[in-house]
């Protein structure tokens, strides 16, 4: 008897047989009466349950999936870290006490770990600046083992050897930003971003004398490296202002697409004209005016 050994209730801690005498205060008869208590040793002693770790980093998917309470007698309260009735799905990684309590008031806690998901890293060097029309290596580095990647996309994936390599060969045509997603063998997602900026060494020459009709340099028009794409428009007025020759979008270093000298089908006098040029590079569209001078 653990108390109330003079009450009508008293409290107890373990099986036997108890004798309860109940003393009557006005006939001080007495009657004696035995009380037998068992223990129930039918408790929950034991849990077989399947944990899902997260998947992936971040998923918070991670799950305890009871298949069996051993001991006990149903129906049964679960609750997990303290709290009753909790859901046992969509868990982020972390230790967990699942407690367990019968029909009878009979508890029994043990604890789970839902260990945190899948997880890999990118990396590479961006920006990038490269010179126009170059090629260069572009390396995407992880610490995933090659065993455990599943894909690898480049988006977009112009201008490259490989889009769906680590490692590809860019030529360098314009300025873009590639996105690539990399995918292990256990669904899990991670990207990276890869931005191309270009470096213009454009060099763009433009005579300043044009001999009409001469054999050589009887052409005006415009001279580049690879840097220089095209001409947008080509603008030739005399000192007056009025145009004399126009010619639009047509590729630079070759004589023959530029001014011959001419206006009308016939030569122009000789003297001091003025152009404009506006022209495409791989750093973008450019103006320059100057003035071109005409002999014989």
């Amino acid at each position: 008897v653990v108390s109330g050994s003079s009450t009508p209730s008293v409290q107890i801690n373990g099986a036997g047989t108890y004798t309860v005498q109940v003393i009557y205060p006005f006939s001080g008869c007495v009657t004696t009466e035995d009380v037998i208590i068992k223990v129930n040793n039918d408790i929950p002693e034991a849990v077989e349950a399947v944990v899902e770790d997260e998947s992936c980093i971040n998923d918070r998917n991670g799950s305890i999936n009871i298949n069996t309470i051993l001991g006990g007698s149903q129906p049964y309260i679960l609750s997990l870290n303290g709290i009753s009735n909790a859901g046992l799905d969509d868990l982020p990684p972390g230790r967990y006490l699942l407690g367990i309590t019968d029909v009878n008031g009979c508890k029994f806690d043990t604890s789970f770990t839902i260990a945190p998901g899948n997880q890999f890293e990118l990396s590479t060097l961006s920006p990038l600046e490269i010179i126009a029309n170059a090629t260069q290596v572009l390396e995407i580095k992880t610490n995933l083992a090659p065993n455990l990647i599943a894909s690898v996309i480049w988006k977009p994936s112009q201008n490259l050897s490989c889009d769906t390599c680590l490692i590809t060969t860019l030529t360098a045509r314009e300025e873009i930003t590639y996105t690539v997603i990399v995918t292990d063998i256990y669904g899990c997602i991670e990207e990276i971003e890869v931005t191309i900026r270009l470096r213009d060494n454009t060099i763009v020459t433009i005579p300043n004398v044009i001999n009409v009709g001469g054999s050589q340099n009887a052409f005006f028009t415009i001279y580049g490296n690879e840097g220089l794409l095209s001409i947008k428009k080509l603008s030739v007025f005399d000192r007056w202002g009025n145009l004399i020759f126009l010619k639009e979008n047509f590729p630079p270093n070759i004589p023959q697409e530029g001014w011959d000298g001419k206006f009308k089908g016939k030569d122009i006098v000789p003297g001091v004209y003025v152009f404009s040029v506006e022209y495409v590079t791989t750093g973008g569209e450019k103006i320059k005016a100057g003035d071109i001078t005409v002999i014989r």
